[in-house]
């Protein structure tokens, strides 16, 4: 991972930022030796990434105690938390997350 993601979660060492400097300004996930808590940090400082929405339903579904579905894009189907009951639904079409089913293509 870049050593600027690092330091957007204050986890940027002195040490990371001289090891990253010979391996073209990266370190490794592991090299970094992050905690659970500077790894879930990272995850949140990129909502972009598709590991945020994930990491947030799982959470959701551990706190709640129901289980969480994200579906789409596409035919793709994410579960989280206990598989019985009634899931809280998202769908994403790619750019954003709505409570709402798509629309069915009219093709």
């Amino acid at each position: 991972m870049p050593t600027d993601v690092l330091a957007e979660i204050g986890a940027l060492t002195e040490e990371l930022r001289a090891q990253s400097i010979l391996q073209s300004g990266t370190v490794t996930v592991g090299e970094a030796g992050l905690d659970d808590a500077a790894r879930l940090a990272l995850v949140l400082a990129r909502p972009e990434d598709a590991a945020y929405a994930a990491t947030l339903a799982a959470l959701v579904a551990r706190d709640t105690g129901r289980p969480v579905a994200l579906l789409g894009p596409g035919e793709l189907t994410q579960r989280f938390g206990p598989a019985e009951g009634t899931p809280l639904t998202l769908y994403f079409d790619g750019n954003r997350f709505t409570v709402n089913p798509p629309a069915p293509d009219d093709d």
